[in-house]
């Protein structure tokens, strides 16, 4: 019985630390999955929050662009009338020196009156010449103006699908 006492009590000793070598190797894999959640909730938070100021964001470049594109629509259409106005000026004045030259050659008589008319017609044309230089020189600007608009508008562009990707990315997460 001696011999069979001391064999349990053997393995008793090797089933024991065979359980602790266990325990202590289930002990070190645990995973803390609460803390794991509450950390996960807390980034879902900040990044909610960050995607509502992107979308936020995006919103207002929308609206902006939208305002862009009416503004542009409008000044095209102002500088377009504008031009219009003017050049059926100038063809009327043409028109009107033509005809003060022909009389001019027709008669010979009326060749001091029609000398006054003409040359109020070419100061009156003059300052329609300095008008549409006035004109011309603001649809430059506004050429320029609307070349910067463009570029602003492919920036807001890249922007929005730069914080679209972002916010796809986020959502993806």
């Amino acid at each position: 019985m001696g011999k069979l006492g001391k064999r349990l009590v053997f393995v008793l000793l090797s089933l024991s630390l065979t359980l602790m070598g266990v325990s202590f190797a289930v002990n070190a894999t645990a995973t803390d999955w609460k803390g794991k959640l509450k950390a996960q909730s807390e980034v879902k938070g900040k990044l909610s929050s960050r995607l509502e100021v992107l979308n936020k964001a995006i919103e207002a470049e929308e609206t902006e662009l939208k305002l862009a594109a009416n503004l542009k629509a409008d000044q095209d259409k102002s500088y377009g009338a504008r031009l219009a106005q003017l050049n059926a000026r100038i063809a009327a004045t043409k028109k009107t020196m033509d005809k003060t030259h022909a009389d001019y050659q027709a008669s010979q008589t009326q060749f001091n009156t029609d000398l006054k008319t003409q040359e109020k017609i070419s100061a009156d044309l003059a300052a329609l010449r300095d008008q549409i230089a006035a004109v011309e020189k603001q649809k430059s600007e506004f050429d320029t103006q609307n070349q910067q608009l463009l570029d602003l508008v492919s920036e807001l562009e890249r922007e929005v699908a730069e914080l679209q990707r972002a916010s796809g990315l986020l959502n993806a997460k």
